[in-house]
């Protein structure tokens, strides 16, 4: 990774976790991890989480703490940490805050769900509904 260019280090260090990653936790290869979701919430154990951080120890050759999982608890935040804290890699500030950019993006949706009403709740999914239903009697 660090022969690569500097704007391709970060991709190249994301898609290596991922595939690490779904190793542990048995997914095809095809199936690489999500960036965004938690480990634990992808069904990684505590026992994972510490073959994880044995695997990027021998990858890296250093020494990780123990909490690094824990800490960094999925794809983004922990490429993020790897590539600044144990690599001395300089990332982008656009690098940075595309993580933070999709939070607050999600936060936001979330608040705008909350503010509806039951009743528009309500009138969305039947609107919804009625698509699906003409769509499966059409075919």
């Amino acid at each position: 990774m660090e022969t690569a260019p500097k704007t391709e280090r970060r991709n190249l260090l994301i898609t290596y976790l991922q595939k690490e990653i779904g190793k542990i936790l048995g997914l095809k290869i095809d199936q690489l991890p999500s960036l965004e979701q938690g480990f634990f919430e992808m069904g990684m154990d505590s026992l994972m989480a510490v073959e994880l951080k044995n695997r990027l120890e021998d990858s890296l050759n250093c020494s990780l703490p123990t909490t690094l999982i824990f800490n960094f608890s999925n794809v983004i935040s922990l490429a993020d940490h790897i590539a600044s804290s144990i690599l001395g890699w300089e990332l982008e500030n656009i690098e940075r805050s595309e993580f933070s950019k999709a939070e607050s993006n999600k936060i936001q949706e979330l608040s705008e769900v909350e503010e509806l009403s039951e009743e528009s709740i309500q009138l969305s999914i039947a609107t919804k509904l009625t698509k699906l239903e003409t769509l499966l009697e059409d075919n």
